[in-house]
C-alpha cells in the first residue's frame, strides 16, 4: 500500500472513532474496547493500539504544561510557582507564591494574619517586631496607623494623653502644645475659633477673668467684670437686667429702671428706655416721645393711657378703680370691677359699686366659703359647712323597716329640726353598712351646738371619737330606753355596727325587720364604745338611733 493510501485510511479509522465516540452508541467506551481517541482537559488519551504513535501533545497557550495538565502557577495551589510546588492547606497560590489571602478592608499580612495596619493595636502602622514595637499601649486605640487615645464628639484632637477641643481650650488652642508653650494662651487670653486673644463676641460680650460673659444679665458681673469685692454682683433675689442690679418687673410695669419698675412704653422719664426723658410737653406714648398719644390711647398727666383697661384711669383721667374691702379691682370698658375681695369678704350681691360686701364668709352658713354656698346643716366653720350628728329624740324597736326605714326615720326628725340635708342611720344588716353606705366626707362631723365629735369620716371611724355623741336633734338630752343591759337605765342606741363602720351581724332582728331575736346596742354615754357595747338583748326593747349628715 503506498504511504498516502495508509495514511489516508487511518485518518479515516480515527475519524470513525471519533464519531463512534460521540453518537451515544450501546457500547460501553469506559472499557477502550471499541472507543475511539477521547479529548479530556487539555490531554489526548489515545484511543486503540495505536493511538499512541500519534504526535498530540497539549497546546497550553500562556498556561504550563505540568505532566499532562494545563495550569496556571500564578494561582494553581498544587502547582504554585512552578510544577509540583503545593500550598499548605488554608494557603492560597497568589502571584505564583503561597501565602494568606489579605485584601479588602485587611490588606497587611503579619505573621500569618491579614491585619489592617490603620486600625490593629498588635501591629499599627506595620507588623510589630515580636518586641512590642509596634503595639498599643493599655487604653490606647490604633488610628491612622498611630497609637494613642480615642477622640471624638465636641472633643476631636488628643493632645498628649486627653482629649481637647483645639477651637477653644487655652493650654492647646490652635492645635496641640508642644510643652514650651506655642499653643498656651497667655493670661487674660481666651481661645477662641483656636486662636488666642483678649476678644470676646456672640452673647457674651465680656471677657471677666478668663471667662466671656453677658454684663447685661450677668449676676456675677452685673454691669461690668467684678472686681473680687463684689461692686457688681448683684444681691440675693436681685437679676442683673440691662447691666443693673435689681428686683424682676413684671405685668404692666416691666422694666426696672433704678430701683422702680416702669412702664417704658408711657413713662415720660424712661421712655422706650430707662433714663431717656420726653422734653417739656411732649408725652411718651409705645416707647416713642410725641406731642400726643396714638388711639385708642389718652393722654393724662403727660402720660398715655387707655381709660377702657386702666384702673387708675378707669373711664377718664384720674379715675380709680378704688372699691371697698378688695385686693385688687380691675377695669374693663371704662367700667370698674372687682378682681379679688379682701380675705373674708365677698361679692355676693356681684354690684361693683360697693366692692366686697359680704363679711364672714368663714362662718356665715348662707356663704360658707364662698358666696351663694348654703349649708344644709346650717353650720359653716372655716369656710366649710360641717355635718351635723345626733340621736333620734324617739325611740323604736327592732322592727324599724330595715336600713330604708332607718334612714327615713332620721330624715323624719332632721326635717323636723329644720336641718336640710340627707340623713341616714348608722345600722348594718346584711344588705350593707356605714362602711359601704355613707359619704366619707372630709369636714368635721359635730352635734347640733356645734361640738366637733370627729374631723372626718376617718376620724369618725377611728380609735374614739372626740367627744360625746349624745343630744338629739333638738339638743336635748338622748332619751334613755328600756333595754336591761348592764342593769338597766344605760343609754343604748340601735347599731348592730363595728366603730369602723363595718357590720358586726347582718341578721340583728331580722335586718332590722323584726322584733324576735336579739339586738346589738350602742352606747351614747361613751366615746370608745358608742357603737357596740350591749348584746343578747330582746328585738322589742326600744331605743332611739344614731344619724349622719351626708
Amino acid at each position: 500500500m503506498s504511504i498516502q493510501n495508509w495514511t489516508f485510511s487511518l485518518l479515516l479509522a480515527v475519524i470513525g472513532a471519533i464519531a463512534l465516540g460521540g453518537c451515544g452508541d450501546d457500547t460501553d467506551s469506559s472499557t477502550g474496547s471499541d472507543a475511539g481517541g477521547i479529548i479530556d482537559g487539555g490531554r489526548i488519551d489515545g484511543g486503540g493500539a495505536d493511538a499512541s504513535d500519534i504526535d498530540a501533545g497539549p497546546r497550553c497557550g500562556a498556561q504550563t504544561l505540568c505532566g499532562d495538565l494545563c495550569v496556571s502557577t500564578d494561582t494553581d495551589r498544587n502547582h504554585c510557582g512552578g510544577c509540583g510546588t503545593v500550598c499548605e492547606s488554608g494557603e492560597v497560590c497568589s502571584g505564583g507564591t503561597c501565602g494568606l489571602s489579605c485584601g479588602g478592608s485587611t490588606p497587611t499580612l503579619c505573621g500569618d494574619a491579614c491585619v489592617d495596619a490603620d486600625t490593629d493595636r498588635n501591629n499599627c502602622g506595620g507588623c510589630d517586631d515580636g518586641a512590642g514595637s509596634n503595639t498599643c499601649a493599655a487604653g490606647e486605640v490604633c488610628s491612622d496607623g498611630t497609637c494613642g487615645l480615642s477622640c471624638g464628639g465636641s472633643t476631636p484632637t488628643l493632645c498628649d494623653d486627653a482629649c481637647v477641643d483645639t477651637d477653644t481650650d487655652r493650654n492647646h488652642c490652635g492645635g496641640c502644645d508642644d510643652g514650651a508653650g506655642s499653643n498656651t494662651c497667655a493670661a487674660g487670653e481666651v481661645c477662641s475659633d483656636g486662636t488666642c486673644g483678649l476678644s470676646c463676641g456672640g452673647d457674651t460680650p465680656t471677657l471677666c477673668g478668663d471667662a466671656c460673659v453677658d454684663t447685661d444679665t450677668d449676676r456675677s458681673h452685673c454691669g461690668g467684670c467684678d472686681d473680687g469685692a463684689g461692686s457688681n454682683t448683684c444681691a440675693a433675689g436681685e437679676i442683673c437686667s440691662d447691666g443693673t442690679c435689681g428686683l424682676s418687673c413684671g405685668g404692666d410695669t416691666p422694666t426696672l429702671c433704678g430701683d422702680s419698675c416702669v412702664d417704658t412704653d408711657t413713662d415720660r422719664s424712661n421712655c422706650g428706655r430707662c433714663g431717656t426723658a420726653c422734653a417739656a410737653g411732649e408725652v411718651c406714648s409705645d416707647g416713642t416721645c410725641g406731642p400726643s398719644c396714638a388711639a385708642p390711647l389718652e393722654e393724662c398727666n403727660n402720660m398715655c393711657v387707655n381709660t377702657d383697661l386702666n384702673p387708675s384711669h378707669c373711664g377718664g383721667c384720674g379715675t380709680v378703680c378704688s372699691l371697698p374691702n378688695t385686693a385688687n379691682a380691675g377695669c374693663f370698658s371704662g367700667n370698674c370691677f372687682v378682681a379679688s375681695c379682701e380675705s373674708g369678704f365677698g361679692d355676693c350681691d356681684s354690684d361693683p359699686s360697693n366692692g366686697c360686701e359680704q363679711t364672714g364668709l368663714d362662718s356665715d352658713p348662707n356663704n360658707c366659703g364662698a358666696c351663694n354656698r348654703v349649708c344644709d346643716s346650717g353650720m359653716c366653720r372655716g369656710g366649710e359647712c360641717l355635718k351635723v350628728s345626733f340621736v333620734t329624740s324617739t325611740m323604736t324597736n327592732g322592727d324599724i323597716g330595715g336600713l330604708d326605714g332607718g334612714d327615713a326615720f332620721c330624715q323624719m326628725h332632721a326635717d323636723a329640726a329644720g336641718f336640710n340635708g340627707t340623713y341616714r342611720a348608722w345600722l348594718s344588716t346584711a344588705a350593707g353598712s356605714p362602711s359601704t353606705r355613707f359619704t366619707r366626707s372630709s369636714v368635721p362631723y359635730v352635734l347640733v351646738d356645734g361640738t366637733v365629735i370627729a374631723d372626718d369620716y376617718a376620724d369618725l371611724t377611728g380609735a374614739g371619737l372626740d367627744a360625746l355623741l349624745n343630744l338629739t336633734e333638738l339638743g336635748g338630752a338622748a332619751p334613755v330606753g328600756n333595754t336591761s343591759c348592764g342593769g338597766g337605765g344605760f343609754l343604748t342606741v340601735w347599731s348592730a355596727t363595728n366603730r369602723n363602720g363595718t357590720a358586726q351581724r347582718g341578721d340583728v332582728c331580722g335586718g332590722f325587720t323584726s322584733t324576735s331575736g336579739g339586738g346589738l346596742w350602742g352606747l351614747a354615754s361613751s366615746t370608745t364604745s358608742w357603737s357596740s357595747w350591749c348584746s343578747g338583748g330582746l328585738c322589742s326593747w326600744t331605743s332611739p338611733v344614731y344619724c349622719f349628715e351626708q
